[in-house]
């Protein structure tokens, strides 16, 4: 099995609240330390994909 070493942060919605305006800044930050890509998944609360993923590569 081959691994890319990418980070996948999976936020579920909490009563359709979306994260705040300081996750770019975060992403960027898990990025420097990760050293690889991130990718942040948002659901909503049955698992569903409700918004674009966001990739930091």
């Amino acid at each position: 099995m081959r691994s890319d070493r990418s980070l996948t942060v999976r936020h579920m919605r909490h009563r359709g609240r979306p994260l705040g305006n300081e996750t770019p800044r975060v992403l960027r930050h898990l990025h420097r330390l990760w050293g690889f890509t991130v990718r942040l998944q948002t659901v909503d609360e049955a698992g569903r994909p409700c918004a674009a993923d966001v990739l930091v590569p």
